[in-house]
């Protein structure tokens, strides 16, 4: 507080001008993680001071690394603190010093997307601010009054030759996702809903060209990464204004009609990535499902789409084969990656007890084991006329139900049994042939919800999401009504209405003033 206090006084200054804010903030930054993360807080300081700072080891990104590595395998924490709240305090630390290396060495900013890009690490999370140096150090603005097609010159240069090194290895970046992104956002920063139909107006010609020129470079074995990535976002700002006006404003200008028959007769991939695009984002701008986008449509005379939700209809039953789960993408992937392999290839028992073993102080193993079964149990939505498996209700009751009990409690046990048999008939989770997607989205949320109740047991620390279905010593209690009402909130108890009283204080005094 007296830092900010006192940056906020410098940088009112009207006769000095201070450039070295920025630093200062950086070494404060470290300073408070060091303070909220370690119990000897001044012995780590003096540590990173030592071998880091004073001896200006802090000049290169991989040095940055090294340091917050070597705070991360620190192992003093302080022992109320979660693995996860570590790591993003840190890994935000890590982002405000390279941000700060990078005003002073902008011509090697491709030092910090490999940093950005590193598999082992998620400072994509937290790299807002440094893409918003790059949206100024690029300068986006050049990609918009370009329509998307640059000339890959000045900084975007070393750029494509970084994007080029990267895709010779065949692996995707997360670098052209985050800078893909991004820009599409900048772009859209620049148009107001007024303008739209002018903009879809105008610019038309330049959507039909770069729908060629995209799946031209795409065919391409030698092709430009940095304007693959600028053709994407501004064809994905282009479609987003027309998925709003066809949808929201349901414009009659005559550019529509252009576009409608572009995409009609446009059969390359890039056209039809485009199409499901703009579906999506039709979706997303109603808040509707895509039955009731169908039935919206169903009068309007758009006749790129109409085959598209015919087909859709044609194989409902196949897409339910292909329901979407509401699990994880990014948190506890290798997880569950690593779960999923070992049913696929199960050979013995013993795996399964050591995997449900290392679930007890591995929260993370612990949800994606229960998500498994979450998965296991749509087939009896999925699968027609699919009936219980009772040798694998079996190996759960039999082989694995002491183990299962002595690392979830009976509980976590019974979850996964019921989820293995789909329930009894009068649950409202047991799955029946005649049931919507919605209705079966519903309960998979909840049920995911639930599971992460349960897995947030495994773990060496009290929190208040474990405390909710575990006393503190991370057992069952014996009568969950009694447990559950130490656990409500006061204003929430059906024979307490203090918190009621008390707004209402609150609101006698506003309407008196």
């Amino acid at each position: 507080m007296i830092y900010a206090r006192i940056s906020l006084e410098i940088s009112n200054l009207r006769r000095y001008t201070v450039d070295n804010l920025e630093k200062l903030k950086a070494i404060i930054n470290l300073l408070t993680s060091i303070l909220a993360l370690y119990d000897e807080p001044p012995k780590v300081f003096q540590m990173i001071m030592t071998d880091y700072i004073t001896s200006n080891r802090l000049n290169t990104c991989a040095n940055i690394d090294a340091c917050i590595t070597r705070l991360k395998i620190s192992k003093n924490f302080k022992s109320v603190l979660e693995k996860n709240t570590i790591n993003k305090i840190l890994s935000k630390l890590e982002i405000e010093l390279l941000k700060n290396w990078l005003y002073d060495n902008n011509d090697n900013y491709v030092d910090v997307l490999q940093i950005l890009d590193n598999s082992n690490n998620d400072l994509w999370k937290y790299s807002a601010k440094i893409l918003a140096y790059f949206e100024r150090m690029l300068g986006f603005e050049i990609i918009r009054t370009n329509h998307g097609q640059i000339t890959v010159d000045g900084p975007y240069a070393q750029l494509e030759q970084y994007l080029a090194r990267v895709n010779m290895s065949q692996r995707k970046t997360k670098i052209e996702h985050l800078l893909s992104n991004r820009i599409h956002s900048y772009l859209k920063q620049t148009i107001g809903k007024e303008n739209i139909e002018n903009s879809l107006n105008n610019d038309y010609k330049y959507f039909e060209d770069n729908l060629i020129e995209l799946q031209s470079l795409l065919n391409q074995q030698q092709r430009s990464h940095v304007k693959v990535i600028c053709l994407i976002s501004w064809l994905k700002y282009y479609a987003e204004m027309y998925s709003f006006a066809l949808i929201m404003t349901q414009s009659q200008h005559d550019v529509m009609r252009q576009i409608d028959r572009l995409l009609l007769n446009n059969e390359s991939k890039v056209c039809s990535s485009v199409k499901i695009f703009i579906i999506k984002q039709m979706i997303y701008f109603h808040n509707i499902s895509l039955e009731e986008l169908k039935q919206t449509l169903s009068n309007r005379n758009i006749a790129w789409i109409k085959p598209i939700l015919l087909q859709q209809s044609d194989i409902h039953e196949k897409e339910r084969n292909n329901f979407i789960l509401p699990t994880t993408l990014f948190e506890c992937k290798n997880e569950c990656i690593h779960i999923n392999q070992l049913f696929k290839q199960l050979k013995d028992i013993n795996q399964l007890e050591n995997l449900i073993r290392k679930c007890q102080t591995d929260k993370n193993l612990a949800y994606s084991f229960y998500l498994w079964f979450i998965r296991y149990y749509r087939r009896f939505y999925t699968i027609k006329n699919v009936s219980m498996d009772i040798s694998f209700v079996q190996l759960i009751e039999n082989q694995l139900q002491h183990q299962l009990i002595s690392t979830f409690e009976v509980i976590g046990y019974q979850f996964i049994l019921q989820l293995c048999k789909n329930f009894d008939n009068q649950s409202y989770f047991q799955l029946k042939a005649d049931m919507t997607d919605n209705d079966m989205h519903l309960r998979l949320v909840a049920l995911n919800i639930f599971a992460l109740y349960l897995a947030s047991k495994c773990t060496t620390n009290s929190t208040y999401m474990n405390s909710l279905l575990f006393d503190v010593n991370g057992k069952m209690p014996k009568d969950y009504s009694q447990h559950l009402m130490t656990r409500c909130l006061v204003g929430l108890q059906p024979n307490n209405n203090h918190i009621v009283i008390q707004m209402q204080r609150v609101k006698n005094e506003v309407q008196k003033d």
